[in-house]
């Protein structure tokens, strides 16, 4: 039976987690062999002992009970101690930085079964709060991607490999050069068609009337809706229902979708707020 091996460990930080209810391995090939054995996609946690939300994500979320089914169940979790391996975790600030995402500790980041990251985080609370998702809702929506959408996870590893080897530096300054799917996408992929309503507005992140419009939905509580911002449809995975639309006039775009069936296309602040008043 699998356990939480971090009490063979020799790191203060590690051992601080060696009663944790999730199966922790060490960072080696014997945890990459069974994420491969299983077709699992890999959790990984970087902190340090000293970190105080480390201490509150192990609190809240490694010691309980149902969190940690979910993490045993569908991940293969590995925990690594920054001051052992300050290298790893380099590296996958970076990335975390390609993916648009605030680095810091805990670092959590999902990898491919051959150790290629797709997508990450920080500190997850357990239930959403803080307008992050909860650490499991995350886990779930991460796991059935990663079967799912096949297509949507390797295009985040190719395009964090591309970036990594291309300039580090750059990702913590400039646009990156691929699109990703954030978390927003892994979510939706999920979820979509079972249940829910998603906001994609098409346009530059930097022009104003995309902005406008971006403003419009995060100006308002919508617990229930997903926003994702995208150049093109060709950003979201194949059968979204975004594919085939067209920005109107030329201008940055939105549409709310449901299931199948996306509204007509709005592009001024006004007619947004109409939609989401009304529904698509």
């Amino acid at each position: 039976m699998p356990e939480n091996e971090l009490q063979h460990g020799a790191s203060p930080y590690l051992l601080q987690h060696k009663a944790n209810l999730a199966h922790w391995m060490a960072w080696g090939d014997a945890a990459f062999a069974r994420a491969k054995a299983e077709n699992k996609p890999i959790l990984l946690s970087v902190g340090y002992a000293a970190c105080h939300w480390c201490h509150v994500m192990a609190h809240e979320s490694f010691e309980d009970e149902e969190i940690s089914a979910v993490m045993n169940d569908l991940v293969i979790n590995i925990k690594v101690d920054r001051e052992e391996r300050p290298g790893i975790d380099t590296i996958y600030q970076s990335a975390l930085a390609m993916i648009g995402e605030k680095g810091g500790w805990p670092l959590t980041m999902f990898w491919t079964p051959d150790g290629e990251p797709f997508w990450g985080g920080t500190y997850f609370p357990p239930t959403p709060r803080y307008g992050r998702p909860g650490f499991p809702d995350g886990v779930k929506a991460v796991a059935e991607t990663f079967k799912a959408y096949p297509d949507c996870v390797q295009n985040n590893v190719e395009a964090l490999r591309e970036g990594l080897a291309d300039n580090i530096v750059r990702t913590f300054a400039g646009e990156p050069t691929r699109n990703f799917f954030p978390l927003s996408t892994l979510i939706n992929s999920s979820e979509l068609l079972r249940r829910g309503q998603q906001i994609v507005i098409i346009g530059d992140r930097n022009d104003a009337e995309t902005q406008a419009l971006v403003d419009c939905v995060q100006s308002r509580s919508l617990p229930d809706r997903i926003l994702n911002v995208i150049a093109t449809p060709d950003d979201l995975p194949a059968g979204h229902p975004i594919e085939g639309k067209e920005k109107l006039e030329a201008r940055a775009t939105a549409y709310v979708c449901e299931r199948p069936v996306c509204s007509l296309p709005v592009n001024t602040a006004a007619d947004l707020t109409a939609l989401l008043d009304g529904g698509p």
